[in-house]
């Protein structure tokens, strides 16, 4: 019987089709690290990390909570699905020091465009 070589099978081909595997992978792997962190926007200035944290805490383990300084949002990562759904099911609309807060899942980040410098 005979043994297909290595060479049967250009690299170029087996690279491609490990890359598109390995690309999927970490697609799923981002969809499903998305879904545990938390977009929540319409926060007063003074809103800390540690303040989101103390206040997600009570509706699972927060992993990460981020706040983006003078936008009024941020970011909060907790440890599961179940827990991110369910702090976003009770927070969202809820009102923490004067404003309704925003919970949403958040979205993964826009890719940057690789055009650089000026419109012509």
């Amino acid at each position: 019987m005979i043994q297909p070589s290595r060479s049967t099978f250009p690299n170029s081909e087996i690279e491609k089709a490990r890359n598109k595997r390995e690309g999927n992978l970490g697609q799923n792997l981002e969809i499903m690290m998305q879904a545990t962190k938390l977009y929540v926007g319409n926060l007063v200035f003074t809103v800390t990390s540690k303040d989101l944290e103390e206040l997600f805490s009570q509706h699972g383990t927060v992993k990460e909570a981020k706040v983006i300084q003078g936008k009024g949002f941020a970011f909060v990562e907790m440890s599961s699905q179940l827990e991110a759904e369910r702090a976003k099911a009770v927070l969202d609309g809820y009102e923490f020091k004067g404003l309704n807060m925003k919970v949403q899942s958040a979205k993964p980040p826009k890719k940057q465009s690789s055009r650089r410098g000026f419109r012509r």
